[in-house]
């Protein structure tokens, strides 16, 4: 009889046609390649190993079939053809024997041919989908390797399989005929899997899960990138310390819960302390069998559903557990209900991700088979496609290689250290669990080694020896060594430094004249122009501070402002600085009404918090200074010619006029538009993401050449490359800092043809002398790739808010980390460290989801 006319017609799972209509998306892809291979220590009789992998394979109708389209009599009654599975003839020799002893390391060596037989695809329309091989490592080491394709079987199928053989081997080898089968044929599994579409079983699951998930939480992740999907995976192995396992399994005893509630929970505390979410589900692979026939028959039945977990920070770990254990039993009990039909129940094939979390697969049953006398360790090489991360769990506590914790990530979502690390997290939830079950989840604690220096210390501001200075005299000593170069330029006038000097000295004295001195405030309310510069540095020399108002305010706006501010006057007007009989000399203490100190304020800044009412932000001589002596050594070109575009009402200013002021540049007042070039192109630039777009559109020669500084918003990735594309030979320095941190407190410097990622640019590390630390409700430091807020300390502090002690109070709090005394402000953003020690924006905490 010829081979065709023994190949039977099977029908298939509904977990079968679910896998094949996925690959058939991808027909090209490795993606469902699974597989493991069993560690054979001992000997191994080849020839009695390859009769016992032909009677399996003869026995099992799943390794020996492939999948076709039925377009015959009996195809669907919509006419669509049916999906069928053709059983075809074993092989006379169906395992493969590949012997390593002789090379330099056969261990690498198989792995080596182990990774490349997992990436070879599967041709799901021929057979066989299945291939068995025998690496000899040692005389008395061997690796089974069996790779399989996911539409054949599934990881409890490949375990009753490998049984079966081990079974078939042991008997072979002492000379007895193996007991029959229990196999049962694969129409026998689908006949019993036929009767529950229509049953009231699937009506009393279904009401379950659409009761369950009435509102369906969003998808939880640990990873800090948006883009997924890859045809490959990360893989991290761990074995974990036996004191440990035996410590696990105590503890579920004593609580009265399965292993597998106790891990799904400590997983859950993990992602609730990387995460803030207390509502969120995990993807659980499952069985999908109930009837005796679906356990004892290798096949494919796996269905995968969520499992809702609530880890209220407020509640113990135990308390946690049993909520976990309890979830649990219901999920198995409706596990028949497929979860494909679920994810189209929910609608979340439609705009939504349909993805129902991070897997966490907890393979308790996987056996460890005997080959004879010689035991076997099993190490799954892949369980499957990988959506986010799956998170395994591998034997039990009775199991003779322990439990292996094993990581499958996407590639594209994280890197190898950020796997590991999130390993390690995981085992240290472990370890503290055991050791009191009783800890609440707040208090678990998820930094791995060496994080939470780095996180307070390492990739924090440089300590470093700064000299004081005030503005006054970093803009004196630049007139000295450029007097005559041009300085500011503005409505087609300019003023060399020599003449900005002569000129502010004069107001300056003035000034003095009308009461200004230290703790007064000066309103300065001018349009762009070369006065609007006079009028700034003639009211810090006198030793005031100006409080700037944008000239094109409303008018409820300004008179706000200024009644807050209480000036002791206002320059509303160019022609008040008309001041020609006053001395243009230097201006000194001597000259001043008190001397000036480091203390005494620069500027008040108002801007408006979250309830609209503005707020007077004092920053001092010593946090100005400081900034821009960074400025000077950093923002090297803005010793060129500098654009200044924005209202001085901003802190954007300061960098755009002050930086090149004290570092010999040329400062141009003028809109940002096509005009904006006529006096030359700028090397330095400050903006805001926004006006990334308008540069696009405006002249090549108004975007900066050398630098561009942004900041006040969030930057995301695709903006700042539609403009790179265009400049690609500009340093681009991402910026943050809230106005109570003097203008900006870190940055992220980008290089030319440096790649960017999409999504959030990072806003980098501090400044030297400056910290950051992204807290948790608590105050706590929070581990890399947590979401926190973010709290800045050092000599970027502004004084607090001009006559807000309340307000001041509130946002200007002990820093906890840093000498006694010490102030950190708390910026109400929410930001998160990534791998690398760089910040990245998140949003604002009013913003967040509770």
């Amino acid at each position: 009889m010829s081979d065709d006319a023994r190949t039977l017609r099977r029908p298939v799972t509904a977990a079968q046609l679910g896998i094949w209509v996925a690959q058939q998306l991808q027909p090209d892809s490795p993606l469902y390649n699974c597989g493991g291979y069993y560690e054979i220590d001992g000997p191994v009789d080849v020839d009695v190993l390859a009769e016992a992998v032909r009677r399996g394979v003869e026995e099992t109708e799943a390794l020996r079939s492939h999948f076709a389209e039925d377009t015959g009599p009996d195809h669907e009654p919509d006419g669509e053809p049916r999906l069928r599975q053709l059983v075809t003839p074993a092989g006379d020799r169906p395992l493969r024997v590949i012997d390593l002893r002789d090379t330099p390391d056969p261990e690498a060596a198989a792995h080596r041919w182990m990774a490349g037989e997992m990436a070879r695809p599967f041709d799901l329309g021929r057979g066989p989908l299945s291939a068995q091989t025998l690496l000899r490592l040692a005389d008395e080491r061997s690796f089974y390797v069996h790779r399989y394709h996911h539409a054949v079987l599934d990881g409890f199928g490949q375990s009753v399989y490998t049984d079966r053989v081990a079974a078939l081997y042991t008997a072979l080898l002492a000379g007895q005929e193996p007991p029959a089968s229990p196999f049962a044929t694969l129409d026998r599994v689908v006949a019993d899997e036929a009767s529950y579409p229509d049953s009231r079983r699937r009506r009393q699951d279904r009401a379950y899960w659409l009761d369950r998930f009435t509102e369906v939480p969003d998808p939880i992740t640990l990873a800090d990138r948006t883009a997924g999907s890859t045809h490959s995976s990360l893989r991290r192995v761990r074995t974990l310390d036996p004191d440990l396992v035996s410590r696990l399994a105590a503890l579920a005893e004593q609580s009265g819960v399965p292993w597998p509630a106790l891990a799904i929970a400590a997983t859950a505390a993990l992602y609730q302390r990387m995460t803030g979410r207390t509502d969120f589900t995990f993807a659980l692979p499952l069985a999908g069998r109930t009837g005796r026939t679906g356990l004892t028959t290798p096949s494919a039945m796996v269905n995968v559903l969520p499992i809702r977990v609530t880890p209220d920070p407020d509640r113990t770990f135990a308390e946690l557990t049993a909520d976990v254990a309890r979830s649990l039993a219901d999920v198995i009990r409706h596990q028949r209900f497929r979860g494909e039909d679920l994810v189209r129940e929910l609608g979340l094939s439609g705009g939504r991700q349909a993805r129902l979390g991070p897997t966490v697969n907890v393979m308790a049953f996987a056996g460890e088979p005997v080959f004879g006398d010689s035991p076997a360790t099993v190490h799954p090489l892949s369980t499957g496609p990988v959506n986010d991360l799956k998170v395994n769990f591998y034997g039990s506590a009775t199991s003779r290689g322990g439990i292996r914790l094993e990581f499958d990530a996407d590639p594209a979502l994280y890197r190898e250290d950020e796997l590991t690390a999130h390993q390690d997290r995981l085992v240290r939830v472990l370890e503290q669990v055991v050791a009191d079950p009783s800890v609440l989840v707040d208090r678990v604690d998820v930094f791995v080694a060496g994080e939470r220096e780095r996180v307070l210390v390492g990739w924090n501001g440089e300590s470093r020896v700064v000299r004081e200075v005030s503005l006054p005299v970093l803009f004196g000593e630049q007139v000295v060594r450029t007097p005559d170069a041009v300085a500011v330029v503005a409505g087609g006038r300019s003023l060399t430094y020599r003449e900005l000097d002569a000129w502010s000295n004069r107001v300056a004295r003035w000034l003095i004249g009308r009461g200004v001195g230290a703790e007064s405030f000066v309103g300065v309310v001018l349009p762009r122009s070369v006065e609007l510069v006079v009028a700034l540095l003639g009211v810090v020399k006198a030793g005031g501070a100006y409080v700037p108002v944008d000239a094109g305010s409303p008018a409820e706006r300004v008179a706000q402002v200024l009644g807050d501010a209480r000036p002791v006057l206002v320059i509303d007007d160019p022609s008040m600085l008309d001041v020609s009989g006053f001395s243009d000399a230097v201006v000194s203490d001597v000259d001043r009404r008190v001397g000036l100190s480091l203390s005494h304020p620069v500027y008040v800044v108002f801007t408006s918090g979250s309830t609209g009412r503005p707020k007077g932000v004092v920053v001092e001589h010593r946090s100005v200074g400081a900034y821009l002596v960074r400025a000077r050594e950093v923002y090297g070109d803005a010793a060129g010619l500098s654009l200044l575009h924005s209202s001085v009402a901003f802190d954007l200013s300061v960098t755009g006029l002050y930086a090149p002021l004290v570092s010999g540049g040329c400062v141009v007042l003028a809109e940002l538009d096509e005009r904006a070039g006529e006096f030359g192109r700028p090397s330095f630039m400050k903006v805001t993401p926004s006006h990334l777009g308008l540069l696009e559109v405006l002249p090549a020669g108004v975007s900066a050449s050398g630098m561009l500084v942004t900041g006040g918003e969030a930057l995301v990735g695709e903006a700042l490359d539609s403009w790179r594309s265009v400049h690609p030979g500009v340093v681009v320095v991402n910026a943050y800092g809230p106005t109570e941190a003097t203008v900006n407190c870190t940055d992220f410097r980008i290089e030319p043809g440096e790649v960017v990622g999409s999504g959030a640019v990072p806003i980098g590390r501090p400044f030297w002398n400056t910290r950051a630390y992204v807290l948790d409700g608590a105050l706590r430091p929070v581990p890399p790739g947590v979401a926190g807020e973010l709290y800045v300390a050092g000599v970027v502090l502004a004084r607090g808010y001009w006559g807000r002690a309340d307000l001041t109070a509130e946002r200007f709090v002990a820093d906890p980390f840093g000498p006694a005394g010490v102030r950190m402000y708390r910026t109400g953003d929410v930001a998160r460290w990534n791998a690398d020690g760089q910040l990245v924006y998140v949003g604002r905490v009013d913003d967040q989801v509770k």
